[in-house]
């Protein structure tokens, strides 16, 4: 019998992969017409400069044969005065940035030609109900926050720096950032956990009023938007009576950051790996990343009580080194606050408001 798999985004893409290398029959049901049409074009990045190894050989390790990463080796931090601090690392990449969306060179489009190459079946503009599903790969199934922005081209830009605002009169509790892909390629977005503020009415604004963005978005001569949303979670499980959560649709995603690929994919290897190797799931990708869910978890509760004030007093050097940056964030940022909350009490109230059984 065939394992059905809901969504044919980057989790969904990545189990069927895994699976049919495997000799296991998969169908993957995705509502839209075609895989990564869900995203129009915008470039993401995903973070290296805390992970075990590097970031691709992980990937590599796991089967998944993807290029057109980009490094990127420093980001501008700026408070809302404009004062800035520049995080850098000289040896490895600090991230990797990869293109998404409906496109030749997004991993969206890497991963679907594998997945064809393997013989899966896809039946697109197909809807189907979870409880009828094997692996659930959907996306969101709830909405903590939206993300807005523009994909900008013609750009000259230096294709190594992301630049990173922080200001609560534009993004409360959330960011601002411009990610490059190459030097003439350039996604501006804002997000926000507020709901009750226009990411796009407050994006244009905040481009107009900053210098930097306003000369890289004059040169362009083309730009499209892409806009989203997402939820963050740490379940107590992700297996609801057989029905395997994957990537967005699990809330798998940093909550502090918003990085959401290296968990879609990993989280998608050990969906499969359970089915196939008959292994707890919760196990494999509690022991993969859970760790690193709460840590996220913890500095999104930070974000949400910052204030520009707070924001002001982080960039307190011009430029400091990863390793140092990261040693600085983890003594200064985390502990007192977090020690005054209790964190058990706030984490479990936030898993019932995001209650996977009651979508099976």
């Amino acid at each position: 019998m065939a394992i059905k798999i809901l969504g044919a985004g980057i989790s969904g893409l990545t189990s069927a992969i895994k699976l049919s290398e495997e000799d296991t029959e998969v169908v993957i049901y995705e509502k839209n017409k075609s895989a990564g049409e869900h995203q129009r074009e915008n470039t993401q990045s995903i973070r290296n400069y805390e992970n075990r190894e590097d970031q691709l050989l992980e990937f590599q390790k796991y089967g998944i044969k993807v290029d057109g990463f980009k490094p990127i080796h420093s980001i501008e931090k700026f408070a809302p005065s404009g004062r800035s601090m520049t995080v850098f690392s000289k040896k490895a990449p600090m991230f990797y940035v990869f293109k998404r969306g409906n496109n030749n060179h997004s991993i969206d489009a890497q991963l679907y030609k594998q997945v064809l190459k393997n013989g899966v079946e896809i039946k697109f503009d197909t809807k189907i109900a979870i409880k009828d599903c094997d692996i659930i790969a959907c996306g969101p199934l709830f909405n903590d926050g939206n993300i807005y922005g523009i994909e900008l081209k013609g750009v000259d830009v230096d294709p190594e720096k992301i630049l990173f605002f922080m200001n609560n009169d534009y993004a409360p509790a959330g960011y601002i950032y411009a990610t490059p892909y190459g030097k003439d390629s350039l996604s501006i977005a804002i997000t926000s956990t507020n709901k009750g503020i226009n990411l796009k009415e407050n994006l244009e604004k905040f481009i107009e009023n900053t210098e930097i963005l306003r000369t890289i978005a004059k040169k362009s001569n083309s730009k499209h938007e892409f806009s989203g949303f997402a939820y963050f979670n740490v379940p107590e499980t992700a297996n609801i009576g057989g029905k395997l959560f994957v990537g967005g649709a699990a809330g798998f995603i940093d909550p502090a950051r918003g990085f959401g690929l290296k968990y879609a994919i990993e989280s998608g290897i050990h969906a499969a790996n359970s089915i196939v190797q008959d292994k707890n799931y919760d196990f494999l990708w509690k022991t993969d990343f859970e760790d690193e869910l709460l840590e996220g978890f913890k500095r999104r509760i930070l974000i949400e009580r910052m204030k520009n004030e707070d924001y002001e007093k982080m960039i307190q050097v011009e430029q400091m080194n990863a390793k140092e940056y990261k040693e600085k964030k983890n003594r200064d940022e985390l502990e007192e606050i977090i020690d005054s909350l209790k964190f058990d009490e706030y984490l479990e109230k936030w898993q019932k408001k995001h209650d996977l059984t009651k979508l099976v």
